[in-house]
């Protein structure tokens, strides 16, 4: 987890219940409430939860990172991504703030909420098309389309997969009546 607040603990519980997480690094910009935060979820989870001073360290570590925090400028850069890992952008919703670096966005297989939404408003993407590192093809699809099998999320053990939220309450309703159903 690259941040410790609310969204960070959202996410964390929800990765627990999808994937067979043992152990959660948590990086964030004060290490004393990476810290806190990591002592917290502790005492709630069956699972080893720590903080990391250096977010290089928890990057190379990782097999899924989430970027969960408000920051301006990049927090996490390609170069401390190891193949094979899946990136959740969260954190920015708007033009301006970038959580990840541009490097990370063209090296990915990048996957969107919504198309139109993270070509309007995807600062990290955004950042890296109008630099003229990728196009608009550079988004493969929609989370919808790998869910039914439109379009193949990864193709190759060592693809590093991008998933760029901006949040639709349309998807949450979706994603809700999927697991009352169930």
């Amino acid at each position: 987890m690259f941040g410790c607040g609310a969204q960070a603990e959202t996410h964390l519980h929800a990765l627990m219940h999808v994937r067979q997480i043992t152990r959660a690094l948590v990086w964030g910009r004060s290490f004393d409430r990476a810290q806190a935060f990591a002592e917290r979820m502790s005492g709630s989870s069956p699972i080893q939860i720590e903080a990391v001073e250096q977010g290089e360290v928890a990057a190379a570590q990782a097999d899924i990172i989430c970027t969960v925090t408000a920051a301006d400028t990049p927090i996490l850069f390609g170069d401390w991504v190891r193949p094979g890992t899946h990136v959740n952008i969260v954190g920015s919703s708007y033009v301006g703030p970038c959580e990840i670096d541009t490097d990370l966005v063209v090296r990915s297989r990048y996957f969107a909420d919504n198309r139109a939404s993270v070509e309007a408003a995807g600062a990290e993407y955004i950042g890296a098309r109008d630099s003229g590192l990728i196009t608009n093809i550079h988004i493969l699809g929609e989370c919808g389309d790998v869910i039914i099998g439109r379009v193949d999320g990864r193709i190759s053990t060592h693809d590093i997969t991008v998933y760029k939220s901006l949040g639709h309450i349309i998807q949450d309703l979706a994603a809700l009546k999927y697991l009352v159903d169930r």
